[in-house]
């Protein structure tokens, strides 16, 4: 009896647990997506930023990303910015460190535009374009 009970236990310590694969990965883009849905729903002040509508319909490319991310964290240095702007900063930040080139570089063939855009805009656009990126894969 003490055997098979030995043999019982030995048996259940072999059978495979749960899956060995561990979690999935966390893609930056939900971050920001999450955040970004957050902001424009509790937004209330109205400032104007660079219009980056030309960039969202190239593609919603890493220059988009770059952009948006330079776009929050100068907006956060002039303005007096909620911690969910800066947590969208951080986060767009994030998801662009696992870019091939960095923004930098990007940034450097990206035209200025003269264009203001209100910041409601602004984030419907990164809602936007995070959201197609993610649908695409594009989470990197």
């Amino acid at each position: 009896m003490e055997m098979l009970a030995l043999l019982l236990v030995s048996a259940l310590a072999l059978l495979p647990g749960p899956s060995g694969a561990g979690p999935t990965p966390h893609n930056p883009l939900e971050s920001v997506i999450d955040t970004t849905k957050k902001l424009k729903e509790t937004y209330k002040q109205e400032h104007f930023v660079e219009d980056v509508q030309p960039l969202a319909d190239a593609g919603c490319m890493e220059e988009f990303f770059c952009k948006a991310g330079a776009i929050l964290k100068n907006h956060s240095i002039s303005f007096s910015s909620t911690e969910d702007e800066k947590r969208l900063a951080r986060e767009i930040h994030v998801y662009t460190k696992k870019f091939e080139r960095n923004c930098e570089d990007i940034l450097k063939n990206v035209k200025v535009s003269h264009m203001k855009k209100p910041l409601s805009a602004f984030l419907e656009l990164v809602l936007v374009c995070s959201q197609s990126n993610y649908m695409h894969r594009k989470g990197l």
